[in-house]
């Protein structure tokens, strides 16, 4: 060990120069060492792991300094590890890549390349594609180029991007967070916490840089032979992986758990990492290194913060963004081009999106009460149009004030029950505009947007001040699938009208609780839900025996035959 590891010596050094986030330092610290430490297996099961890091830096454009921070790692590492294609296609790439196998990616604007190779740049299409692959590090990389076949043996790329939120926001949608890529890079979101005065530039800088130049030229030079758990260290990776694993099955989320999945394999990537930016580079060479408990401890630590930001900042504005734009779509050409009403025909195909995405936003539009939808003049159609705030306020009934608590006692949790339960009218004020949701929407929508829904409005309309705990989510969700599933066990003793259940046979048998009779059995079916404008979405799995006994329920006789 070292009296002051790498990335607290580096770090020092770089807030001197810079007032970028401190965690754009550290990631930044991270991405030097992997790149330098190179294609040394981590040995843990199922198969063994390597130390590259794929990190994306979202701040501010110019306060959050995020080209400033790549600038200072490049001043430090060796230049023959840097990767700098002329041109980010995968021609370009690969082409680099056979020269050299192993290194750092430098992507400056990311969000703008995300949307280059999203928006039918034939030429970019399947770049990400090529990163998935060599994430994990596979011994040959082969691709056919210009008709000629390129080998790449032993790849080790990391890759260090930046970003403005309003970029990445504009080139990544809902079904990225699914798929892939976005859970293979760790992003990260970073404010600048205070302005730093422009100083001289003397020797002293220069010396620093020298110094910690020479620490990653004497890693690159004498890597480890191999990184390994021993007992201890590797019984408490588990025991926190065995927690996460309960967290992800408790919140029955699957963007969360498709995430943290992925960040589960960055906390053994960093912990090796952590390691060897605390352990006297003289010592590294070709020997076995263990990992301790305290690289261990501090992976976690930046995997757990990682987390609350994706699923915090992140994830939730990426999935309002397309509602969000929608409506902006429908109030831009009702100002501009159809003062009546927006025809659905228009509305559908200028907003990009699929038929069916675009019928569960408009859903969500309407109930909200920020659009309305009405039949045109020949009844052949629908026009949509935004509401003004007087007239959404008109068809409501006022906020029963009678029973509300004092600002000051409301304990969140139990108001947010009461809410659920009681079905009262949820006011949430925009801007000049007032929306009221009700407890139907509960249904329509499901649980992660409801809860959203809910927690938002316990802010707004009761001003908490304090933040809500983490407890409070879960214990909310937990609600909210109970009160969902008595709503939908209902709807299906109905006949169909608004919403319309129909069962789906599963192509994929699994093993959990049955909707119905709640007992753990393999699960054979789905059961879905379709509003009137065409929306599915599951609401439940089923055994055999329920989805029998469901099959004949008044809800679902008019589907028998479109199984």
């Amino acid at each position: 060990m070292v009296s002051k590891d790498f990335i607290t010596t580096y770090k020092e050094y770089a807030t001197t120069i810079t007032d970028a986030p401190s965690i754009f330092h550290e990631c930044t610290a991270l991405a030097g060492l992997a790149t330098c430490i190179g294609r040394v297996p981590i040995r843990v099961t199922p198969t063994d792991m390597f130390p590259n890091v794929y990190f994306n830096l979202i701040g501010q454009t110019t306060l959050s300094r995020k080209t400033t921070v790549t600038k200072i790692l490049k001043k430090i590492i060796p230049e023959n590890l840097l990767i700098q294609p002329d041109e980010f296609s995968p021609e370009g790439f690969v082409e680099n890549l056979k020269e050299k196998p192993r290194g750092l990616v430098i992507i400056d604007e990311f969000g703008e390349l995300l949307r280059m190779i999203k928006g039918g740049r034939k030429w970019m299409v399947g770049l990400e594609g090529i990163w998935m692959k060599l994430y994990d590090c596979p011994e040959t990389y082969e691709r056919t180029l210009r008709q000629e076949d390129i080998t790449v043996k032993n790849p080790f790329i990391n890759i260090l991007a930046g970003t403005t939120p309003t970029s990445f926001f504009n080139a990544v949608d809902e079904h990225d967070i699914g798929i892939g890529w976005f859970g293979r890079v760790c992003h990260i979101c970073g404010e600048r916490e205070k302005r730093l005065p422009r100083m001289r530039r003397g020797e002293t800088f220069t010396l620093k840089e020298g110094k910690l130049a020479r620490w990653l030229e004497k890693i690159r030079k004498n890597p480890p032979k191999e990184f390994v758990f021993d007992d201890k260290v590797l019984r408490y990776l588990n025991d926190w992986e065995e927690k996460k694993e309960a967290e992800m099955l408790a919140k029955a989320d699957d963007i969360f758990s498709a995430i943290a999945g992925r960040y589960i394999d960055y906390v053994i990537k960093l912990s090796a990492i952590y390691e060897v930016s605390a352990t006297d580079p003289t010592q590294l060479g070709e020997r076995t290194i263990s990992i301790s408990m305290d690289s261990l401890k501090r992976a976690i630590t930046f995997v757990e913060d990682a987390l609350k930001d994706i699923m915090g900042k992140i994830v939730t504005q990426i999935q309002s963004a397309p509602l969000n734009k929608l409506f902006g779509l429908i109030s831009h050409y009702q100002t501009t081009k159809y003062p009546d009403g927006v025809p659905h025909w228009f509305a559908l195909q200028y907003s990009n999106m699929p038929t069916s995405r675009f019928h569960e936003y408009i859903d969500t539009l309407i109930e909200s009460g920020r659009i309305e939808s009405v039949p045109t003049k020949s009844d052949k159609g629908i026009l949509y149009r935004v509401k003004e705030p007087e007239e959404s306020l008109q068809k409501e009934q006022p906020i029963p004030t009678a029973e509300q608590p004092s600002k000051a006692t409301v304990e969140p949790l139990t108001e947010a029950i009461s809410i659920v339960r009681k079905g009262i009218d949820l006011e949430i004020t925009s801007g000049k505009k007032v929306f009221r949701w009700k407890l139907r929407r509960l249904v329509a929508i499901g649980v992660e947007t409801y809860s959203n829904i809910v927690t938002n409005a316990l802010k707004t309309h009761w001003k908490l001040k304090s933040p809500l705990p983490s407890s409070f989510y879960v214990d909310l969700k937990k609600i909210l699938r109970n009160e969902e599933r008595k709503s939908i066990l209902s709807l299906i003793e109905q006949e169909p009208s608004y919403y319309k259940p129909f069962i789906r046979e599963k192509q994929k048998l699994e093993f959990g609780p049955c909707m119905v009779c709640e007992e753990e059995k393999q699960l054979t079916h789905t059961l879905w839900l379709r509003c009137f404008m065409g929306a599915d979405r599951v609401v439940g799995r089923l055994c055999s025996a329920c989805a029998e006994v469901i099959r004949s329920k008044p809800a679902l006789k008019d589907w028998k035959a479109k199984e």
